[in-house]
């Protein structure tokens, strides 16, 4: 068993299902003093027996003194996702909302080296590349938050390794009646290989590790393929390598299907594609894509006459800040774009049109009909956001204004 360092101070969960994998790496724990508090999740499944694994695990820490916390299932399952994806998904997010309250480190995993081997063959049925391939690794990030690690100090070992450790320790545990469920994938292959799937172990964990390791120089080749790269835009570098190209689309854009992600390799200029989230992508160029965002509809128009906090879609105006940059005169009319509207900047000869000040500025096109423009009691565009408000007459009364995107705070 492989635990890691320990700084003073620090607590880790341990996922306990009460089956032979977690109980041995909960006594493993306790036998070197390594800090936990265990968390089991009852999925509540009318046709298994998790009241009865809860009970076996409130026993097991009770008469070891160690922390416990449990959750409970109170969604019912429906056919709308697999079984195991549903009871995944909850247990997932029971353990995601545990480390945060109970501010914990990282969780232990009870994954070993067999799980690590059928996970392999999993993704290889589904047609993974080296990505998909590395399987388990001893120790990552959380995928909810990459400050909490995800151990898994078996990883070395045996499910057979755990039985006989506890065998020879007097320990019982619970079997998880589920595993016999051959509709899921994996007790399937679990099932049709169990005298030749243990033979090959030892080989596909160390594949798994050979693959990690051109599997982290292949990111970094991505990465440094990279020339921009937001929630709304990608920008590459010329004749990037499929490989590479494939990589850097699935980090972006996150889950994609294989055939969504050679459907944006091969989309051609000017053309949009429906990815995952039903997002629509729009290539730019060879090189470039983006996220096209349907325009969000433009807010009331807003009075302004004293003083005051005041909301025009996305942006909070507070009036009657003396700190503020921009000084208007009262009152003011807020209101979003209009056609033929143009803006006359303090210094500026002429005037510009709003359409191109907004591209200046570099002002989203979907967000465009929330950007506020202040106009005076003639109807005249007086201020931008981000640009130098329009002359005044002399003398004329101001009021310090402050914007805020709220979206942003």
């Amino acid at each position: 068993m492989k635990l890691p360092e320990v700084r003073p101070g620090e607590r880790w969960g341990l996922c306990l299902s009460g089956g032979a994998d977690s109980t041995a790496l909960l006594l493993k724990c306790l036998e070197v003093g390594f800090p936990v508090v265990a968390l089991h999740f009852n999925h509540a499944f009318e046709d298994e027996e998790g009241d009865a694994d809860e009970v076996f695990v409130r026993e097991l820490c009770a008469a070891r003194g160690v922390t416990l916390r449990v959750g409970r299932c109170t969604e019912p399952w429906t056919t709308r996702a697999t079984k195991e994806v549903f009871a995944r998904r909850h247990r997932m997010n029971f353990f995601a909302e545990s480390a945060q309250e109970l501010k914990l480190t990282g969780l232990l995993l009870a994954h070993h080296a067999g799980d690590r081997a059928e996970n392999v063959v999993l993704r290889l049925a589904r047609g993974c590349g080296a990505e998909g391939l590395t399987s388990f690794a001893f120790e990552n990030q959380a995928p909810w938050d990459a400050r909490l690690k995800l151990v898994r100090p078996l990883l070395d070992e045996t499910h057979l390794d755990q039985v006989k450790w506890l065998e020879a320790h007097g320990q019982t545990w619970r079997e998880d009646v589920s595993n016999a469920d051959l509709s899921i994938p994996r007790n399937a292959i679990r099932a049709a290989l169990p005298g030749v799937l243990p033979h090959f172990v030892a080989g596909v964990n160390a594949a798994a590790d050979v693959l990690s390791e051109e599997n982290a120089f292949i990111a970094a080749c991505a990465e440094a393929s990279v020339i921009h790269r937001s929630a709304w835009r990608l920008e590459v570098k010329p004749a990037v390598h499929p490989v590479l190209l494939r990589r850097i689309l699935r980090g972006w854009l996150g889950e994609l299907t294989r055939r969504q992600t050679e459907t944006l390799l091969m989309l051609p200029q000017n053309n949009t594609a429906t990815v995952s989230g039903n997002r629509m992508i729009v290539r730019l160029s060879d090189t470039q894509w983006q996220v096209r965002r349907e325009a969000s509809p433009a807010p009331s128009t807003l009075e302004i006459a004293s003083p005051g906090v005041y909301r025009f879609g996305n942006w909070q105006i507070t009036v009657g800040d003396d700190a503020a940059q921009l000084r208007l005169p009262l009152p003011l009319t807020v209101r979003s774009r209009q056609a033929g509207d143009r803006f006359r900047p303090r210094g500026l000869r002429g005037s510009r049109k709003i359409q191109d000040v907004l591209t200046e500025l570099r002002v989203p096109a979907a967000a465009r009909n929330g950007y506020p423009l202040f106009c005076d009691c003639a109807g005249t565009i007086v201020a931008v956001p981000g640009m130098r408000p329009a002359a005044l007459p002399e003398g004329v009364e101001t009021v310090g204004i402050t914007l805020q995107r709220l979206d942003e705070c």
